[in-house]
């Protein structure tokens, strides 16, 4: 690879790297609705993923090339993790049961 090419590919690395632990609390919401048995926003959320990542997609790939692509990714995943983290905030958790997961946690560290 030409140097210019693998610094590119470096900084697409680190931006990609970055957005995983945004991602990972993504994941913990939406296990959380789940869990809540609230999962008809769900759909509309990701159609409003989808569009702003092809949106963002498209901006930046002009001013950035393959690393723009990584950095519209980072944008999306944190309004992803934001917007449900809003949805989390405004639901009651009031009904989730967690006495099943509770027992399969103390049985899993009483071994």
């Amino acid at each position: 690879f030409p140097t210019r090419r693998s610094s590119d590919l470096v900084t697409v690395f680190i931006v990609l790297v970055s957005a995983m632990p945004i991602a990972l609390f993504t994941n913990l919401c939406v296990r959380l609705l789940i869990a809540a048995r609230r999962t008809k926003i769900m759909p509309f959320l990701t159609l409003v993923t989808v569009t702003f990542n092809l949106v963002l997609d498209l901006m930046f790939i002009r001013w950035l090339g393959l690393t723009g692509i990584a950095v519209s990714s980072l944008g999306v995943s944190i309004v992803n993790a934001g917007m449900y983290f809003w949805v989390i905030q405004r639901i009651s958790l009031k009904k989730v049961d967690t006495s099943s997961a509770l027992a399969v946690i103390d049985s899993r560290i009483e071994v």
